[in-house]
């Protein structure tokens, strides 16, 4: 474990998810059947949630957690060595359930 954590990449990966927060408040709908409506601007929702699975994935590989199989995995992995917080890994895991049912419904 000669390497560190790939700052670089997460501050990266941090600045695409900050310049994206104003579009998805400004496109964000008030009802779930409006989103569901939202087209190509829902996938672009969707793919900001991502970047914050992305950064955990980041930090799973760098500090050596083990080899995930799922994205719940990654953050199970990361909560208990104190890389996140239980309250973040739970807003995340809702996020990326929101986004699977949403998927599965056919939205």
């Amino acid at each position: 474990m000669t390497e560190g954590v790939r700052d670089v990449a997460i501050r990266i990966k941090l600045l695409e998810m900050t310049g994206s927060v104003d579009m998805v408040k400004e496109h964000l709908p008030d009802s779930s059947d409006s989103f569901g409506q939202l087209g190509i601007i829902k996938d672009g929702i969707y793919k900001r949630i991502e970047y914050a699975i992305d950064i955990c994935a980041i930090l799973n590989a760098d500090l050596h957690l083990g080899v995930p199989g799922t994205d719940e995995d990654i953050l199970e992995n990361l909560m208990p060595n104190g890389a996140i917080d239980d309250a973040l890994a739970l807003s995340i895991l809702k996020e990326a359930y929101r986004r699977l049912c949403s998927l599965q419904a056919g939205d």
